[in-house]
């Protein structure tokens, strides 16, 4: 073909991100028609992981046309627009701690009822044989509205929330400092690359503990222990994805790295992506979850306002709408 300033490890890559702009599309129509559905229904009720995992899929969209745009200028003039491409490692970051959140909070018992888990620091976290902080910890991811109510109290999950948040805004801009021409966060090549794959398994290591002490629990119905195990294995799949495909692409040539790196991230982005939608779109009739989930709920009137900290169903209210929020 013609001339390009596009380097050897480049060439692909807007294919790809066309392809995962297309799956997060797709995806988040599915995330837009079942909230229209819940808005027009008698309740008006929606949860709010719902609209979380649509913000990631459009923050994911964000992403590739971001990179995409300023690949097309780079192409062009060989330097491209830095901004885009700045825009695309910040969007990738905060799609990625996004997932990581629902991930860990589903894991330790978020969306599921009361009687399902024990809500306090009980028995089933001495399985474990832990101390408070990390008893505290699985609570408060169990209910992360109350756990923000209690931020200047010093509630861990509160702090870990936030730090995942920020720590992965810090670890984007952090690679921005290195002589790349594109987006390179999820890259080996330099240490903060490394750093964002150690962060990534330290959050797995959480999400597993969180996942014990649902399934360990003692008022867990068996029924449900069969989703469990298979939500374990998509969850730390996702964790440790990150790891392994960059292992494997640091045995491919130099010039083949990079769309391996991309390749498998987006694979695992996209597969991720998709088992979040199902989790929360899917009828009550789709596994043990979803029929005891408070994401299918629409018949609970007993609701508290988030801000009053009162008993019952957590929640905001937007005019008539209500935004579940446990």
């Amino acid at each position: 073909g013609g001339y390009t300033h596009l380097s050897a490890d480049e060439l692909g890559m807007t294919k790809l991100h066309l392809i995962q702009i297309l799956i997060s599309s797709l995806l988040l129509i599915c995330i837009a028609f079942k909230f229209i559905k819940a808005m027009l229904s008698s309740q008006g009720q929606v949860h709010v992981a719902l609209i979380t995992v649509g913000f990631a899929l459009t923050l994911d969209i964000l992403s590739n046309l971001s990179e995409m745009i300023h690949s097309t200028w780079y192409n062009i003039n060989g330097i491209g627009i830095y901004s885009f491409d700045c825009l695309a490692s910040h969007f990738e970051a905060q799609c990625d701690a996004l997932i990581a959140l629902v991930l860990i909070l589903v894991g330790s018992g978020w969306t599921l009822p009361t009687d399902v888990i024990v809500t306090g620091g009980d028995s089933n976290m001495s399985m474990l044989g832990t101390t408070s902080v990390i008893q505290k910890l699985v609570a408060g991811l169990r209910s992360p509205s109350l756990a923000i109510h209690q931020l200047f109290s010093g509630n861990p999950a509160t702090i870990l929330l936030f730090f995942v948040l920020i720590s992965h805004a810090v670890l984007a801009q952090w690679g921005r400092t290195f002589d790349d021409d594109f987006d390179s966060y999820h890259a080996l090549d330099h240490i903060a690359g490394k750093a964002v794959i150690v962060f990534r398994v330290a959050l797995g290591l959480i999400f597993l503990i969180g996942a014990a002490s649902v399934r360990n629990s003692g008022r867990c119905p068996r029924a449900l222990y069969p989703f469990l195990m298979r939500f374990q294995f998509v969850g730390l799949s996702w964790f440790l994805s990150l790891p392994f495909v960059s292992m494997v692409s640091s045995l491919l040539p130099d010039y083949n790295k990079h769309l391996a790196m991309a390749s498998g991230s987006a694979m695992v982005q996209a597969c991720s992506l998709t088992s979040l939608v199902w989790l929360f779109c899917a009828d009550a009739s789709s596994s043990a979850y979803h029929r005891l989930t408070t994401v299918t709920k629409e018949n609970d009137m007993n609701f508290a306002d988030a801000s009053t900290g009162g008993a019952g169903a957590r929640m905001w209210k937007i005019g008539k709408t209500k935004i579940r929020l446990d």
